[in-house]
């Protein structure tokens, strides 16, 4: 029986990423004509890495049938040294009763439920790692387009014609602007509907003129 390992070939991926130190945002320089140059990525590129493919015949067990058997952080502990202290029972009958599974069997058991854990675990780790690292890239993104919006947004009610081919830049420098409108006319129409019940008259453009104003 192969000794239990915890480690995984994630984990030097894992720990490659760690160990690159991210840079602070560094301020954009000017060029002549005064359009920004770009600048060092402020994060690191992220690491390449190929996840083995799901079976195509997989199915989640359902989660009502795993209810009770999640492990404990003591049990997973404790399982690499009783894996390695079960052959050496003498008595295994005498000692567990003779119904007791082989132990062979537990072994390979506990082993395998164990390295399932260790890897969840590094995936998880993992995980936060890069929501972290996705959460600064796009902070270092949107600060950049931010001071994009309103030149832009004056340029395209001055010359519609002129930036009309630039769908995908309209799109992505008016998003949070037509995310808020839509909020505002949806939340003005719920006031209205609880007018109409109530009985009071409700002006939703008013609402919506007003959500228009707190939209950044």
């Amino acid at each position: 029986m192969a000794p239990f390992n915890h480690s995984h070939p994630l984990t030097d991926s894992h720990d490659a990423a760690h160990a690159a130190p991210a840079t602070e945002t560094p301020a954009i320089p000017a060029s002549r004509d005064g359009v920004a140059t770009a600048g060092p990525a402020p994060v690191a590129e992220p690491p390449t890495l190929t996840l083995p493919p799901i079976p195509e015949d997989f199915v989640p067990v359902p989660a009502a049938d795993l209810r009770g058997y999640r492990p404990m952080h003591s049990e997973i502990a404790a399982v690499s040294d009783a894996a390695a202290e079960i052959p050496r029972v003498q008595e295994w009958g005498a000692t567990f009763g003779l119904g007791a599974p082989a132990p062979d069997l537990l072994a390979t058991r506990l082993e395998l439920a164990a390295r399932w854990s260790a890897f969840r675990a590094q995936l998880m780790a993992f995980v936060v790692y890069v929501k972290s690292r996705e959460g600064v890239a796009w902070k270092d993104a949107f600060d950049v387009i931010e001071g994009m919006k309103l030149p832009f947004a004056l340029a395209a009610k001055a010359d519609p014609a002129r930036l009309g081919s630039f769908r995908g830049l309209a799109r992505l420098l008016s998003a949070q602007a037509q995310v808020s409108q839509r909020g505002a006319a949806s939340r003005a129409r719920r006031l209205a509907a609880r007018g109409v019940r109530m009985g009071v008259p409700v002006d939703a453009s008013a609402g919506n003129a007003a959500s228009k104003g707190g939209a950044r």
